[in-house]
């Protein structure tokens, strides 16, 4: 199954995020992840159940050939957060919960369609 994917990175951690997904329509899933080195820590979802969030608060080691790549592409990021649909009808949802994260956090999104890598100040 096709699933369609942005990443926002943050430069430092980003306070009050829950409340500010909270405004945009995103909540905390009930099902959380358990701790794992490499594995997300917060898991959110929309509503409609259509976008899902997945926050990791530190950013994981890239292997070769991974994206986003942040530090080889000049980006110091500490955090990251993922998201991603499997629906095709909600991929401008998707970008635009990241446009606005990014803009709210002055952040960075990298768009793997494009494969582009854009500060907030460009969005």
């Amino acid at each position: 199954m096709t699933s369609w994917d942005y990443f926002v990175g943050f430069g430092i951690e980003p306070r009050r995020l829950d409340e500010f997904l909270d405004s945009q329509g995103y909540i905390l899933s009930k099902n959380q992840p358990g701790q794992s080195e490499n594995g997300p820590e917060k898991n959110y979802e929309s509503k409609e159940r259509l976008v899902d969030l997945f926050y990791f608060s530190k950013s994981s080691a890239v292997k070769e050939g991974e994206v986003p790549d942040w530090r080889s592409s000049g980006f110091e990021v500490t955090s990251e957060l993922m998201i991603s649909t499997k629906d095709e009808s909600a991929t401008e949802e998707a970008l635009r919960l990241a446009k606005a994260i990014v803009r709210e956090y002055n952040g960075f999104l990298y768009d793997p369609t494009l494969d582009e890598y854009f500060r907030s100040k460009e969005l």
